[in-house]
């Protein structure tokens, strides 16, 4: 029997961003380093998850994740040089027919409709806290990176960086403010937490490696048109201020293509009896707290996640 690499440092205490790197990681896997036979799946789904892989070993799963991160930026250079993610649409869109992974986040980015386009709920950004800067500051800082150690630190001991913690043997440079996980918790500028005033080493950050492997998932989480108006895969509540995610956790080992499945029915299954739901793999949700844009609320940030 094939023994399952355990990802020890993607638990329940760095759910969203744990779950969305290990989504990530398969995605890539599958998807664009042609590592087949992969798949995922969590120890104690339902109590306290921790992922795990079947059909790599530990060696084989660095050398790959190393290759592609050295290799492929989160977007084209051009997309990343931009403000705003609703600043890049018409760029983005562009490079799609000759771009297959522009094509793979396109349907995840945005959902075009008339008027303006719905933004991916992944998108946290609000004033100084930009998502396109800071996949921008996490894949420069790369070069500067042991990049083998401090991916296996991520997937065997945690995706965040705590408080006094370095990266870096000279200075520290900013990076992590994206809301994929409670930590990240922040006030308007006015307000007792601003990050001017509150010294970035005091703080506890998501790894700039967990925040480019978390961006790997972001195609799973596609935005639709449903019956009743927009949608999305494993998420809830889309035009919502504060949307949820909904995040399948299997007990058993699942491909690529079966996590999408599960993806696009945890939406449904949460709010039916869940009859055709399998038995083995629990839903843990996480919501978007905070506004993305009215000033006396916080940064959007993803909640603790809550199992459904």
């Amino acid at each position: 029997m094939t023994k399952t690499l355990w990802l020890k440092g993607l638990h329940l205490d760095g759910f969203p961003v744990s779950v969305l790197v290990a989504y990530g990681i398969l995605r890539v896997l599958a998807e664009e380093q042609d590592a087949g036979g992969v798949q995922l799946l969590f120890a104690d789904p339902f109590k306290y998850p921790v992922a795990g892989l079947l059909g790599i070993d530990r060696q084989q799963l660095i050398n790959y994740l190393v290759n592609h991160l050295s290799k492929t930026p989160p977007l084209p250079q051009a997309v990343l040089q931009r403000q705003s993610l609703k600043e890049s649409e018409d760029m983005l869109y562009s490079l799609t027919p000759s771009n297959p992974r522009a094509r793979r986040f396109m349907s995840a980015l945005y959902l075009v409709r008339k008027k303006e386009s719905l933004l991916t709920p992944l998108d946290t950004s609000k004033g100084r806290q930009r998502l396109l800067n800071t996949l921008k500051k996490a894949w420069d800082l790369l070069s500067k990176l042991p990049l083998a150690h401090e991916l296996d630190k991520v997937l065997f001991s945690d995706v965040l960086v705590l408080a006094g913690q370095k990266l870096l043997s000279k200075g520290e440079e900013e990076y992590g403010r994206v809301g994929w996980h409670p930590s990240q918790y922040r006030r308007w500028a006015e307000r007792a937490r601003d990050p001017e005033k509150e010294g970035f080493m005091k703080t506890v950050r998501i790894h700039p490696i967990a925040i480019l492997l978390a961006w790997e998932a972001v195609p799973l989480f596609t935005l639709f048109h449903g019956t009743d108006g927009p949608m999305g895969a494993g998420v809830t509540e889309v035009e919502s201020p504060n949307p949820s995610l909904v995040l399948p956790i299997p007990g058993e080992p699942i491909t690529l293509e079966m996590l999408r499945a599960l993806l696009y029915q945890a939406p449904l299954a949460i709010k039916s009896s869940r009859t055709s739901w399998p038995p083995e793999v629990a839903i843990w949700r996480s919501r978007r707290l905070g506004h993305p844009t009215k000033t006396d609320e916080p940064y959007p940030v993803f909640s603790a996640a809550e199992l459904v």
